[in-house]
């Protein structure tokens, strides 16, 4: 009980609590401040209110001030202990951020903490930074205390501010701010973030090379850097920036903060993009029927360009008390409804941070989360590729380069091999075989090898993944071929007719089985000569120009295509049905009070259950990756574990390799010139690697473009271009891109299937 008028009035715990709930929830925007006059009335109302003794009141705090469902979907459910120490966290942060002080001795864990914040914001986090003013915070940052210069070049140190403070700044900044505030530091942002784009070979642009398929790197491989003028190279992300361990609902979580060199390339295009991309010159055909149907440029193509931005920025959703649920900002200016969760879009690049610290991490059989989720390629991608006037690293200040944008488009289709499928029966017998079968298994990963190499007298084992310049793909540059393949349909495992559990035609759980995709592997012995003279008779591939190559195996994929199949439709794969039984065992064994290591197990058994969520030993007794447990415990130190093992990866219906392809649709090729595409997807991290080949009649042919990065909130690919055909451990004329993805109806063609 509390007491009050001097001892001759009791009031209930529960009570006290609700004055003080209702105290703080008036004014959800606001510091807890307003409740430290009712701690100090007296020692029971310390008691009854304070944080320590009371975690109930300041959980319920935490729910009402902050974002909580994406802990909960990606992490665990928090205790009332978890909410406090996050409320106390949280609000240290934001009284930082409204005192402005840049220099505070803590600010680098400020940055990261807005960071991790925004990227498990559902409008509630938004709209408490942004009240707390980290927009001018983020502004205030000078570029100049985050430089050196090298003789006559001046380059970005890299540290924990500078990796954070452009991520932060592009989750911080929308739109809107963009068009309606004046930035004080707005130039000296884009001298800031100028040298990743001009010289993005020093910088780390992925959290492991291009030259890396197989991830991750056994231990006997050794981390080979060549000595540049520009400095190691290849650049490994987990040796510019180590991961840091932060303090997160009462755990400690280890989390490596994003390659800077994307948040640069989309803090600079999204400032220079507030004006048209391209001038409307006078003169121009003003559409494709007044060229006569000609290949050009037309005033329509120019305007369609102009009417989208190729770096998106954060949507503005911020949380209506009032309403209990987040708000979209439109673009007329009106708030509506956000039905869904804005912290989704973010999932992917969550994981990245928490999973791909190093590429000798092992990971377990079933990973924490999704780094790439089906059907994300899929769609018409528009932006900009950027050339460099002058290919050596410049002065930033000076002019003595330019850096010059070029459009981009491409219709990308996404391709799948699914564990398990199988061509249906039907099909097998309608249709005359193949004068190759298609392989059972998807198209075999580059030869991963390592060879000897000695530097300072020492012997190193050297990966060597070298068909990055074919997109990952095994072959010669431009050596995939494809083609849809009608007749033929891949069955899911559980649908097939021997499987007991298939469902009838017609049911709820049937499926409309999505179209395939057969692919031609090119040996590595086919080579590509010239182009042809005039007077050579021989027979020419129809896109290309070049001789057909040997093709030396067959692969049949399955083509995704939205609204084909929901994923609450598709029955899931074996490897996903022995996962559910584990963890259902082990959820019962918990809530039963037994031991959750099933009874009786010998000790290889003891292992593979260990090794399952992480937690296995490698053979020289070291621990392989284990995101439940991250530092030692110490005294005092939180003890919450910052993941709950038994929430695993979704899986993609089987998924066990993605193969894109793509091409122009036809107004956009007499536009812009033919291309041809295609790419593969690196399932350590997500990475997307495309290879870009010209069509033979387009006059703009300046060779084949190889496109690597990320797709960034879901619908933003963003990375690094270079020219195929180099050396991928040595630097070579490189420079950043950026796209997205475009709003359109989704029952659109996405078919070019031309190789």
């Amino acid at each position: 009980m509390v007491t009050v008028l001097r001892g001759r009035l009791s009031i209930p715990p529960e009570v006290a609590e609700d004055i003080g709930f209702s105290l703080l929830a008036s004014c959800p925007l606001h510091s807890l401040a307003a409740i430290i006059p009712l701690l100090q009335t007296s020692k029971e109302w310390h008691t009854a209110l304070s944080p320590k003794s009371n975690t109930t009141l300041y959980a319920r705090l935490c729910r009402l001030k902050f974002d909580i469902a994406a802990v909960e979907r990606r992490a665990f459910t928090p205790t009332n202990a978890d909410l406090t120490a996050h409320l106390i966290e949280a609000c240290r942060t934001l009284k930082t951020i409204r005192n402005g002080d840049i220099f505070h001795e803590d600010v680098d864990s400020v940055l990261l903490n807005v960071l991790v914040m925004m990227f498990h914001d559902d409008g509630k986090n938004r709209t408490q930074l942004e009240f707390s003013g980290v927009v001018d915070f983020v502004d205030q940052f000078s570029p100049t205390s985050t430089t050196r210069r090298e003789g006559d070049q001046r380059h970005v140190a890299i540290g924990e501010r500078t990796e954070c403070s452009c991520p932060v700044a592009v989750v911080a900044f929308d739109y809107e701010s963009l068009r309606t505030k004046p930035f004080k530091r707005g130039p000296e942002i884009i001298n800031l973030v100028l040298p990743f784009l001009v010289c993005p070979m020093r910088y780390a642009s992925a959290y492991a090379p291009s030259n890396h398929f197989i991830l991750p790197l056994t231990e006997e491989v050794q981390l080979f850097e060549t000595s540049t003028r520009h400095g190691p190279f290849p650049v490994y992300h987990m040796k510019q920036q180590k991961a840091t361990v932060i303090p997160f609902f009462h755990s400690r979580t280890s989390v490596l903060i994003p390659p800077v060199s994307a948040a640069a390339t989309l803090l600079f295009w999204s400032r220079r993009e507030i004006q048209p991309f391209f001038q409307i010159p006078t003169g121009v055909p003003t559409n494709r029927d007044a060229l006569g149907g000609n290949p050009g440029l037309t005033l329509e193509d120019l305007v369609d360009f102009n009417s989208f931005k190729a770096a998106k920025l954060r949507s503005v959703v911020r949380w209506d008390w009032d309403q209990g649920c987040p708000m979209s900002l439109l673009e007329d200016g009106s708030m509506d409804p956000c039905i869904q969760e804005p912290s989704k879009r973010w999932d992917m690049d969550w994981w990245r941070s928490r999973m791909c610290q190093s590429v000798f991490w092992k990971q377990p059989e079933w990973r924490l989360g999704n780094v790439y989720k089906r059907g994300l390629l899929t769609g018409l991608w528009q932006g900009v590729y950027f050339v460099l006037r002058n290919s050596s690293c410049p002065d930033v200040v000076s002019g003595s380069f330019q850096l010059l944008p070029r459009p981009i488009l491409m219709r990308l289709q996404e391709h799948s091999f699914v564990s398990g499928a199988g061509i249906s029966q039907a099909a097998t017998e309608t249709r005359k075989p193949p004068r190759t079968p298609h392989q059972p298994a998807a198209i075999p990963p580059i030869s991963s090898s390592a060879t000897q190499a000695k530097e300072d007298g020492e012997d190193h084992l050297i990966p060597d993944d070298p068909n990055i310049n074919n997109a990952w793909i095994p072959g010669p540059i431009g050596g995939l071929k494809w083609s849809s393949d009608h007749e033929t349909t891949l069955v899911p495992s559980a649908q097939r007719p021997q499987d007991p559990l298939a469902a009838p035609p017609g049911s709820a759980r049937s499926v409309d089985p999505m179209p395939s995709m057969s692919f031609r592997i090119a040996s590595a012995s086919a080579c590509h000569p010239p182009r042809p003279s005039s007077n050579d008779n021989r027979t020419y591939d129809a896109q290309d120009g070049r001789p057909f190559a040997q093709y030396n195996g067959y692969y049949l994929y399955e083509t995704f295509e939205p609204g084909k199949a929901m994923p609450d439709r598709v029955p899931r794969c074996p490897r996903c049905e022995v996962r559910q039984k584990y963890l259902d065992e082990v959820r019962r064994r918990e809530r039963q009070g037994e031991s959750v290591i099933p009874e009786p197990m010998v000790d290889d058994k003891v292992e593979g259950f260990f090794k399952n969520i992480g937690m296995g030993r490698n053979g020289d007794g070291s621990f392989d990756l284990n995101l439940t447990q991250e530092t030692a415990p110490t005294r005092g130190a939180p003890n919450r574990p910052p993941h709950d093992f038994s929430r695993a990866e979704v899986c993609d219906d089987g998924i066990v390799d993605t193969i894109v392809t793509g091409g122009l649709d036809e107004h956009h090729r007499l536009a812009w010139g033919d291309s041809v595409y295609y790419g593969r997807v690196r399932p350590w991290d997500g990475m997307v690697a495309i290879l870009r080949r010209h069509g033979p009649n387009d006059m703009r042919n300046h060779g084949q473009f190889l496109f690597y990065g990320y797709v960034y909130g879901g619908d933003t690919f963003v990375g690094n271009w270079r020219y195929a055909g180099g050396d991928p451990t040595t630097p070579a004329f490189e420079a950043p891109f950026i796209m997205s993805r475009r709003a359109e109806d989704p029952l659109l063609s996405i078919a070019p299937t031309r190789t």
